[in-house]
Protein backbone atom coordinates (compact mmCIF):
# COMPACT_ATOMS: atom_id res chain seq x y z
CA UNK A 1 0.00 0.00 0.00
CA UNK A 2 1.44 3.36 -0.97
CA UNK A 3 0.40 6.68 0.98
CA UNK A 4 -1.91 7.91 -1.73
CA UNK A 5 -3.71 4.33 -1.68
CA UNK A 6 -3.93 4.85 2.35
CA UNK A 7 -5.50 7.81 1.71
CA UNK A 8 -7.96 6.74 -0.95
CA UNK A 9 -8.77 3.66 1.54
CA UNK A 10 -9.92 6.02 4.20
CA UNK A 11 -12.08 8.54 2.15
CA UNK A 12 -13.43 5.43 0.49
CA UNK A 13 -15.44 5.12 3.28
CA UNK A 14 -16.92 8.47 3.08
CA UNK A 15 -20.15 6.69 1.27
CA UNK A 16 -20.98 5.18 4.77
CA UNK A 17 -21.49 8.82 6.61
CA UNK A 18 -22.35 9.56 9.90
CA UNK A 19 -23.32 6.41 11.86
CA UNK A 20 -22.95 7.56 15.45
CA UNK A 21 -22.27 4.46 18.03
CA UNK A 22 -19.57 2.89 19.64
CA UNK A 23 -19.96 -0.71 19.48
CA UNK A 24 -18.41 -0.29 16.09
CA UNK A 25 -15.31 1.35 16.84
CA UNK A 26 -15.18 -0.22 20.27
CA UNK A 27 -15.19 -3.94 18.05
CA UNK A 28 -12.25 -2.49 15.87
CA UNK A 29 -10.01 -1.01 18.16
CA UNK A 30 -10.69 -4.14 20.60
CA UNK A 31 -9.36 -6.49 17.37
CA UNK A 32 -6.51 -3.61 17.27
CA UNK A 33 -5.48 -4.76 21.13
CA UNK A 34 -7.33 -1.71 22.75
CA UNK A 35 -4.73 0.79 22.21
CA UNK A 36 -6.56 3.43 23.90
CA UNK A 37 -6.73 2.07 27.14
CA UNK A 38 -2.88 2.26 27.39
CA UNK A 39 -3.34 6.15 27.01
CA UNK A 40 -4.27 9.11 28.90
CA UNK A 41 -6.93 11.78 27.53
CA UNK A 42 -8.01 15.12 27.60
CA UNK A 43 -11.58 14.82 25.86
CA UNK A 44 -12.57 18.33 24.01
CA UNK A 45 -16.65 18.84 23.13
CA UNK A 46 -18.41 21.64 21.96
CA UNK A 47 -19.97 23.62 18.76
CA UNK A 48 -17.06 26.01 18.45
CA UNK A 49 -13.55 26.60 19.59
CA UNK A 50 -12.67 22.57 20.87
CA UNK A 51 -10.41 22.64 17.69
CA UNK A 52 -8.39 25.59 19.34
CA UNK A 53 -8.58 24.77 22.40
CA UNK A 54 -7.47 21.05 21.98
CA UNK A 55 -4.36 22.51 19.87
CA UNK A 56 -3.58 24.89 22.86
CA UNK A 57 -3.59 22.50 25.05
CA UNK A 58 -1.45 20.06 23.09
CA UNK A 59 1.06 22.61 22.86
CA UNK A 60 1.45 23.25 26.62
CA UNK A 61 2.16 19.87 27.60
CA UNK A 62 4.68 19.46 24.27
CA UNK A 63 6.35 22.76 26.01
CA UNK A 64 5.85 20.99 29.50
CA UNK A 65 8.37 17.97 27.97
CA UNK A 66 5.41 15.37 27.33
CA UNK A 67 5.19 13.70 24.38
CA UNK A 68 1.69 14.87 23.24
CA UNK A 69 -0.63 13.69 20.82
CA UNK A 70 -3.29 15.68 18.93
CA UNK A 71 -6.09 14.52 17.23
CA UNK A 72 -8.35 17.05 15.73
CA UNK A 73 -11.00 17.18 12.56
CA UNK A 74 -11.62 18.39 9.73
CA UNK A 75 -8.23 19.22 8.13
CA UNK A 76 -7.57 22.24 6.11
CA UNK A 77 -4.44 21.67 3.83
CA UNK A 78 -2.95 18.18 4.69
CA UNK A 79 -4.99 15.09 5.78
CA UNK A 80 -1.89 14.53 8.08
CA UNK A 81 -3.28 17.43 10.06
CA UNK A 82 -5.70 15.48 12.17
CA UNK A 83 -2.97 12.94 13.77
CA UNK A 84 0.29 14.97 15.50
CA UNK A 85 2.54 14.47 18.22
CA UNK A 86 4.47 17.32 19.59
CA UNK A 87 3.38 19.46 16.92
CA UNK A 88 4.39 17.01 14.15
CA UNK A 89 2.00 15.87 11.49
CA UNK A 90 2.28 11.45 11.22
CA UNK A 91 4.83 10.84 8.80
CA UNK A 92 3.54 9.48 5.43
CA UNK A 93 5.41 5.90 6.05
CA UNK A 94 3.98 5.81 9.49
CA UNK A 95 0.32 6.32 8.32
CA UNK A 96 0.52 3.84 5.60
CA UNK A 97 1.68 1.40 7.60
CA UNK A 98 -0.90 2.24 10.53
CA UNK A 99 -3.42 1.89 8.06
CA UNK A 100 -2.97 -1.61 6.44
CA UNK A 101 -2.75 -2.94 9.95
CA UNK A 102 -6.43 -0.92 10.52
CA UNK A 103 -7.44 -2.26 7.20
CA UNK A 104 -6.91 -6.12 7.90
CA UNK A 105 -9.18 -6.02 10.77
CA UNK A 106 -12.20 -3.83 9.33
CA UNK A 107 -12.25 -6.04 6.48
CA UNK A 108 -12.87 -9.15 8.87
CA UNK A 109 -15.80 -6.63 10.27
CA UNK A 110 -17.03 -6.03 6.94
CA UNK A 111 -17.19 -9.59 6.39
CA UNK A 112 -19.69 -10.01 8.82
CA UNK A 113 -22.08 -7.03 8.21
CA UNK A 114 -20.62 -4.59 10.50
CA UNK A 115 -18.37 -2.29 8.14
CA UNK A 116 -17.31 0.68 10.32
CA UNK A 117 -17.32 4.42 9.00
CA UNK A 118 -14.88 6.42 7.69
CA UNK A 119 -14.65 8.84 11.18
CA UNK A 120 -14.10 5.35 13.42
CA UNK A 121 -11.09 4.33 10.96
CA UNK A 122 -9.17 7.27 11.03
CA UNK A 123 -9.66 7.32 14.91
CA UNK A 124 -8.67 3.70 15.27
CA UNK A 125 -5.55 4.66 13.22
CA UNK A 126 -4.78 7.11 15.22
CA UNK A 127 -5.20 5.60 18.70
CA UNK A 128 -2.98 2.68 17.26
CA UNK A 129 -0.38 5.13 16.02
CA UNK A 130 -0.32 7.32 19.94
CA UNK A 131 0.13 3.33 21.34
CA UNK A 132 2.82 2.81 19.03
CA UNK A 133 4.71 6.21 19.76
CA UNK A 134 4.44 5.82 23.10
CA UNK A 135 2.33 9.11 24.12
CA UNK A 136 2.38 10.28 27.57
CA UNK A 137 -0.95 12.31 27.14
CA UNK A 138 -3.38 12.57 23.48
CA UNK A 139 -5.21 15.95 23.40
CA UNK A 140 -8.49 14.42 21.41
CA UNK A 141 -11.24 16.44 19.78
CA UNK A 142 -14.75 14.76 19.54
CA UNK A 143 -15.71 14.77 16.17
CA UNK A 144 -19.53 15.24 16.23
CA UNK A 145 -21.55 15.93 19.45
CA UNK A 146 -19.98 13.66 21.86
CA UNK A 147 -21.75 10.89 23.71
CA UNK A 148 -21.92 8.55 20.28
CA UNK A 149 -19.09 9.91 19.03
CA UNK A 150 -16.05 7.67 17.95
CA UNK A 151 -13.82 8.98 20.42
CA UNK A 152 -15.98 8.69 23.58
CA UNK A 153 -15.36 5.09 23.23
CA UNK A 154 -12.49 6.06 25.50
CA UNK A 155 -12.78 5.10 29.42
CA UNK A 156 -11.44 7.55 31.90
CA UNK A 157 -10.53 11.06 30.67
CA UNK A 158 -7.93 13.26 32.67
CA UNK A 159 -10.13 15.84 32.08
CA UNK A 160 -13.34 16.42 29.88
CA UNK A 161 -13.74 19.70 28.71
CA UNK A 162 -16.84 21.30 26.94
CA UNK A 163 -16.64 24.34 24.78
CA UNK A 164 -18.97 26.96 23.51
CA UNK A 165 -22.04 25.25 22.46
CA UNK A 166 -24.76 26.42 19.93
CA UNK A 167 -27.12 24.94 17.49
CA UNK A 168 -25.27 23.25 14.36
CA UNK A 169 -25.91 19.82 13.08
CA UNK A 170 -29.21 20.09 14.56
CA UNK A 171 -31.01 16.88 12.47
CA UNK A 172 -28.51 14.77 14.06
CA UNK A 173 -27.92 16.08 17.63
CA UNK A 174 -31.30 17.79 18.12
CA UNK A 175 -32.58 20.71 17.59
CA UNK A 176 -32.54 22.57 20.78
CA UNK A 177 -29.52 23.88 22.85
CA UNK A 178 -30.58 21.66 25.61
CA UNK A 179 -30.46 18.64 22.99
CA UNK A 180 -27.44 19.94 21.79
CA UNK A 181 -25.56 20.01 25.22
CA UNK A 182 -26.95 16.88 26.03
CA UNK A 183 -25.18 15.44 23.34
CA UNK A 184 -21.75 17.02 24.24
CA UNK A 185 -22.21 16.30 28.18
CA UNK A 186 -22.16 12.75 26.92
CA UNK A 187 -18.42 13.30 27.06
CA UNK A 188 -18.41 13.87 30.89
CA UNK A 189 -17.33 10.28 32.78
CA UNK A 190 -17.91 8.92 36.44
CA UNK A 191 -15.48 10.28 39.18
CA UNK A 192 -13.46 12.37 36.03
CA UNK A 193 -13.32 16.06 36.30
CA UNK A 194 -14.85 18.38 33.67
CA UNK A 195 -14.23 21.85 32.52
CA UNK A 196 -16.54 24.23 30.54
CA UNK A 197 -16.10 27.62 28.90
CA UNK A 198 -17.31 30.59 30.71
CA UNK A 199 -20.12 32.17 28.61
CA UNK A 200 -22.29 29.03 27.98
CA UNK A 201 -26.02 29.82 27.74
CA UNK A 202 -27.40 29.21 30.69
CA UNK A 203 -29.79 26.28 28.94
CA UNK A 204 -26.66 24.46 28.16
CA UNK A 205 -24.66 25.30 31.36
CA UNK A 206 -27.26 23.66 33.55
CA UNK A 207 -27.81 20.07 31.20
CA UNK A 208 -23.93 20.06 32.15
CA UNK A 209 -24.29 21.02 35.77
CA UNK A 210 -27.11 18.14 35.84
CA UNK A 211 -25.06 15.31 34.24
CA UNK A 212 -22.16 16.09 36.65
CA UNK A 213 -23.70 15.96 39.15
CA UNK A 214 -25.23 12.47 37.93
CA UNK A 215 -21.46 11.53 37.10
CA UNK A 216 -20.07 12.97 40.33
CA UNK A 217 -17.74 15.39 38.41
CA UNK A 218 -15.83 17.85 39.39
CA UNK A 219 -17.26 20.72 37.64
CA UNK A 220 -14.87 23.82 36.92
CA UNK A 221 -16.07 27.04 35.03
CA UNK A 222 -13.65 29.62 33.79
CA UNK A 223 -14.17 32.77 35.49
CA UNK A 224 -14.65 35.90 34.25
CA UNK A 225 -14.35 37.55 37.14
CA UNK A 226 -10.46 36.72 37.19
CA UNK A 227 -9.96 37.93 33.62
CA UNK A 228 -8.79 41.27 33.13
CA UNK A 229 -7.99 42.53 29.13
CA UNK A 230 -4.67 44.43 29.21
CA UNK A 231 -4.46 44.76 24.86
CA UNK A 232 -7.09 44.72 22.96
CA UNK A 233 -7.42 44.52 18.99
CA UNK A 234 -8.12 42.68 16.04
CA UNK A 235 -4.43 41.91 15.65
CA UNK A 236 -3.43 40.56 19.01
CA UNK A 237 -4.73 40.53 22.67
CA UNK A 238 -3.18 40.39 26.03
CA UNK A 239 -4.97 39.21 29.18
CA UNK A 240 -4.41 37.71 32.71
CA UNK A 241 -6.35 35.32 34.24
CA UNK A 242 -5.98 33.93 37.40
CA UNK A 243 -2.74 36.49 37.61
CA UNK A 244 -1.02 34.54 34.35
CA UNK A 245 -0.54 36.85 31.70
CA UNK A 246 -0.64 35.17 28.24
CA UNK A 247 -0.92 36.68 24.78
CA UNK A 248 -3.16 34.32 22.99
CA UNK A 249 -1.40 33.99 18.99
CA UNK A 250 -4.94 32.98 17.31
CA UNK A 251 -6.73 35.92 16.65
CA UNK A 252 -10.64 36.61 17.03
CA UNK A 253 -12.26 38.02 20.87
CA UNK A 254 -13.76 34.59 21.60
CA UNK A 255 -10.21 32.91 21.44
CA UNK A 256 -10.06 35.27 25.08
CA UNK A 257 -12.63 32.42 26.17
CA UNK A 258 -11.46 29.71 25.16
CA UNK A 259 -7.91 30.51 26.76
CA UNK A 260 -9.73 30.53 29.21
CA UNK A 261 -11.20 27.23 29.40
CA UNK A 262 -7.17 25.88 28.35
CA UNK A 263 -6.11 27.65 31.67
CA UNK A 264 -8.63 25.95 34.01
CA UNK A 265 -7.95 22.51 32.20
CA UNK A 266 -3.98 23.17 33.18
CA UNK A 267 -5.21 23.76 36.85
CA UNK A 268 -7.28 20.52 36.95
CA UNK A 269 -4.12 18.55 35.43
CA UNK A 270 -1.90 20.66 38.11
CA UNK A 271 -3.85 19.50 40.79
CA UNK A 272 -3.94 15.52 39.44
CA UNK A 273 -0.24 15.66 40.34
CA UNK A 274 0.96 16.73 36.59
CA UNK A 275 3.83 19.12 36.57
CA UNK A 276 3.30 22.20 34.11
CA UNK A 277 5.13 25.58 34.91
CA UNK A 278 3.45 28.56 33.86
CA UNK A 279 5.88 29.05 31.84
CA UNK A 280 4.97 26.69 29.75
CA UNK A 281 1.18 27.66 29.65
CA UNK A 282 2.65 31.36 28.01
CA UNK A 283 4.36 29.40 25.44
CA UNK A 284 1.76 27.17 24.35
CA UNK A 285 -1.34 29.60 24.17
CA UNK A 286 1.49 32.28 22.42
CA UNK A 287 2.07 29.76 19.42
CA UNK A 288 -0.47 27.65 18.68
CA UNK A 289 -1.62 28.60 15.02
CA UNK A 290 -4.42 27.12 13.37
CA UNK A 291 -5.24 27.56 9.92
CA UNK A 292 -8.64 29.11 8.81
CA UNK A 293 -9.92 30.59 12.23
CA UNK A 294 -9.28 34.28 12.18
CA UNK A 295 -6.23 33.74 10.28
CA UNK A 296 -4.39 36.99 8.74
CA UNK A 297 -2.80 36.27 5.74
CA UNK A 298 -1.47 39.30 5.07
CA UNK A 299 -1.99 42.67 6.84
CA UNK A 300 -1.52 45.19 3.52
CA UNK A 301 -3.73 44.04 2.05
CA UNK A 302 -5.76 42.95 4.87
CA UNK A 303 -6.97 39.65 3.67
CA UNK A 304 -8.65 37.22 6.42
CA UNK A 305 -9.75 33.38 6.11
CA UNK A 306 -12.07 31.90 8.36
CA UNK A 307 -13.93 28.57 8.06
CA UNK A 308 -17.06 30.09 10.26
CA UNK A 309 -20.11 28.00 9.06
CA UNK A 310 -22.69 28.05 11.85
CA UNK A 311 -24.68 30.64 13.79
CA UNK A 312 -21.90 30.87 16.56
CA UNK A 313 -19.10 31.00 14.39
CA UNK A 314 -20.62 33.68 12.01
CA UNK A 315 -21.70 35.85 15.05
CA UNK A 316 -17.84 35.78 15.99
CA UNK A 317 -16.81 36.72 12.47
CA UNK A 318 -18.75 39.57 12.45
CA UNK A 319 -17.83 40.70 15.46
CA UNK A 320 -14.19 40.32 14.47
CA UNK A 321 -15.55 42.57 11.42
CA UNK A 322 -17.08 45.71 13.29
CA UNK A 323 -13.72 45.96 14.98
CA UNK A 324 -12.18 46.79 11.37
CA UNK A 325 -13.99 50.36 11.67
CA UNK A 326 -14.63 51.73 8.81
CA UNK A 327 -12.40 49.35 6.33
CA UNK A 328 -14.67 48.23 3.28
CA UNK A 329 -15.13 44.77 3.70
CA UNK A 330 -14.72 42.42 0.51
CA UNK A 331 -16.65 39.04 1.27
CA UNK A 332 -15.65 35.71 -0.41
CA UNK A 333 -18.15 32.96 0.89
CA UNK A 334 -19.74 29.34 0.13
CA UNK A 335 -21.76 27.44 2.48
CA UNK A 336 -23.08 23.76 2.46
CA UNK A 337 -26.78 23.58 2.15
CA UNK A 338 -27.51 22.31 5.17
CA UNK A 339 -25.90 25.18 7.01
CA UNK A 340 -27.86 28.14 8.28
CA UNK A 341 -27.32 30.39 4.87
CA UNK A 342 -29.98 32.53 5.18
CA UNK A 343 -29.29 34.05 8.77
CA UNK A 344 -25.60 33.79 7.86
CA UNK A 345 -26.20 36.17 5.03
CA UNK A 346 -28.55 38.61 7.15
CA UNK A 347 -25.55 38.75 9.79
CA UNK A 348 -22.49 39.20 7.57
CA UNK A 349 -23.61 41.28 4.45
CA UNK A 350 -24.69 44.40 6.08
CA UNK A 351 -20.87 44.24 7.23
CA UNK A 352 -19.58 44.31 3.78
CA UNK A 353 -19.45 46.41 0.77
CA UNK A 354 -19.23 44.01 -1.88
CA UNK A 355 -19.46 39.97 -1.76
CA UNK A 356 -18.65 37.53 -3.75
CA UNK A 357 -20.77 34.46 -4.09
CA UNK A 358 -18.71 30.68 -4.57
CA UNK A 359 -19.63 27.23 -4.50
CA UNK A 360 -17.68 24.99 -3.06
CA UNK A 361 -16.37 21.77 -3.97
CA UNK A 362 -18.30 19.48 -1.88
CA UNK A 363 -21.33 18.01 -3.03
CA UNK A 364 -23.97 19.35 -0.03
CA UNK A 365 -22.77 23.06 -1.22
CA UNK A 366 -25.06 25.13 -1.66
CA UNK A 367 -24.84 26.70 -5.33
CA UNK A 368 -23.56 30.30 -5.29
CA UNK A 369 -26.27 31.94 -7.44
CA UNK A 370 -28.89 31.22 -4.68
CA UNK A 371 -26.53 32.46 -2.01
CA UNK A 372 -25.95 35.52 -4.06
CA UNK A 373 -29.54 36.33 -3.71
CA UNK A 374 -29.50 36.10 -0.05
CA UNK A 375 -27.00 38.37 -0.02
CA UNK A 376 -28.07 41.16 -2.78
CA UNK A 377 -30.41 43.06 -0.06
CA UNK A 378 -27.43 43.80 1.96
CA UNK A 379 -24.87 44.66 0.01
CA UNK A 380 -23.09 44.43 -3.89
CA UNK A 381 -23.16 41.02 -4.86
CA UNK A 382 -21.00 38.85 -7.98
CA UNK A 383 -20.93 35.11 -8.90
CA UNK A 384 -17.87 35.11 -9.96
CA UNK A 385 -16.92 32.24 -12.69
CA UNK A 386 -14.90 30.44 -10.15
CA UNK A 387 -13.20 30.36 -6.82
CA UNK A 388 -9.72 31.90 -7.78
CA UNK A 389 -11.67 34.63 -9.65
CA UNK A 390 -13.29 35.36 -6.64
CA UNK A 391 -10.17 35.05 -4.36
CA UNK A 392 -8.54 37.56 -6.82
CA UNK A 393 -11.22 40.30 -7.14
CA UNK A 394 -11.54 40.37 -2.85
CA UNK A 395 -7.39 41.15 -2.69
CA UNK A 396 -7.70 43.96 -5.65
CA UNK A 397 -10.22 45.50 -3.78
CA UNK A 398 -8.80 45.45 -0.71
CA UNK A 399 -5.97 46.53 -1.92
CA UNK A 400 -7.35 49.39 -3.78
CA UNK A 401 -9.58 50.76 -1.02
CA UNK A 402 -7.52 50.16 1.34
CA UNK A 403 -10.32 47.61 3.05
CA UNK A 404 -10.09 44.09 3.77
CA UNK A 405 -10.52 40.65 2.00
CA UNK A 406 -12.14 38.01 4.03
CA UNK A 407 -12.85 34.52 3.13
CA UNK A 408 -15.41 32.15 4.56
CA UNK A 409 -18.25 30.36 4.96
CA UNK A 410 -16.60 26.52 5.10
CA UNK A 411 -13.87 24.38 6.26
CA UNK A 412 -14.40 22.91 3.21
CA UNK A 413 -14.25 26.33 1.40
CA UNK A 414 -10.90 27.38 3.16
CA UNK A 415 -8.84 25.26 1.91
CA UNK A 416 -9.10 26.07 -1.63
CA UNK A 417 -9.49 30.11 -0.93
CA UNK A 418 -6.67 29.91 1.71
CA UNK A 419 -4.09 28.34 -0.66
CA UNK A 420 -5.75 30.69 -3.84
CA UNK A 421 -5.09 33.57 -1.79
CA UNK A 422 -1.17 32.83 -0.54
CA UNK A 423 -0.54 31.99 -3.86
CA UNK A 424 -1.80 35.33 -5.30
CA UNK A 425 -0.21 37.36 -2.87
CA UNK A 426 3.20 35.84 -3.41
CA UNK A 427 3.15 36.28 -6.62
CA UNK A 428 2.32 40.07 -6.78
CA UNK A 429 4.49 40.43 -3.55
CA UNK A 430 1.92 41.02 -0.53
CA UNK A 431 2.92 38.64 1.35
Amino acid sequence: MTYEEALDYLHNFMRFGTKLGLQRVGELLERLGSPQKQLRFIHVAGTNGKGSTTCMLANILTRAGYRTGLYISPYVVDFRERMQIDGEMISKEELTECVGTVREQVQLMADAGRCPTEFEVVTATAMLWYFRRHCEFVCLEVGLGGRFDATNVIEAPLVSVICSIGLDHTAILGDTIEQIAGEKAGIIKRGCPTVCYPCLDPRALAVIQRTALQQDSELAAADLDQLEILDDSLFGRRFSYRGIVVCPSLLGRYQIYNTMTVMETVFQLQKQGIPIPESAVQWGIANTHFPARTEILCRDPLVIVDGAHNPQGIASLAQSLRELGDRPVSLVVGMMADKDHQHSMQVLGPLCRRAFAVTPNNPRSLPARELARELAPYCETQVPDSIEQAVRLAIDFARRDGGAAVLCGSLYLAEDTRRIAKQFLSQNGME
